[in-house]
This record gives C-alpha cells, sequence and structure tokens, in this order.
C-alpha cells in the first residue's frame, strides 16, 4: 500500500494536493540534474501516488462528505492507495 502525509492549513485538500505534487516534481527534476538517485524511487513512488489521486478523485464530492477537508483548520491527512488501485484519505492523529 502507498502512502503520503500532507498537512493541511488554510488551504484544502485539492490545493494542497497541488503544491505537493509541484513539490515531488521539482524535486525529482533537482534529483535528475544533480545525478543524485539517493531518494529518487520515493520520490517517484509519492509521485505517481499523488497524481493518482489528482486525476481519481472528485475534489468537490470529497470536500462535502468530508468537511475537515476544506481547509481552515490544521490537520494532517493520510491519503493511501490500496492494491487494487484504490484511494482513500484519512485524518492523522
Amino acid at each position: 500500500m502507498k502512502t503520503i502525509k500532507l498537512k493541511l492549513g488554510p488551504e484544502c485538500i485539492e490545493t494542497r494536493s497541488k503544491q505537493e505534487y509541484q513539490r515531488l516534481m521539482n524535486a525529482a527534476m533537482e534529483e535528475h540534474e544533480s545525478g543524485e538517485t539517493d531518494h529518487t524511487e520515493c520520490v517517484r513512488n509519492k509521485f505517481e501516488l499523488i497524481t493518482g489521486f489528482l486525476l481519481a478523485t472528485d475534489f468537490s464530492q470529497l470536500r462535502s462528505e468530508r468537511p475537515e477537508l476544506n481547509g481552515g483548520s490544521e490537520i494532517e491527512v493520510e491519503i493511501k492507495q490500496d492494491e487494487a488501485g484504490d484511494y482513500s484519505v484519512s485524518s492523522v492523529l
């Protein structure tokens, strides 16, 4: 099972996921340019997870079902992708 944790604050789950996507893309490009491969597999796995989550998720529906994901409060969430490729979001205590 693949997982990634995100801290939400003023941003909603969708905005924060897009920010993480951009951060991971930049990290992958920096590693490629520098020739470093220490974290390549980890970055690639997280990048694939967040990309799939962004493409597969109906964020309007997710936010209506889970108001805490609308932003405005400091919470940490964990996005998981199971073996079947399905995504879930849970709050981390």
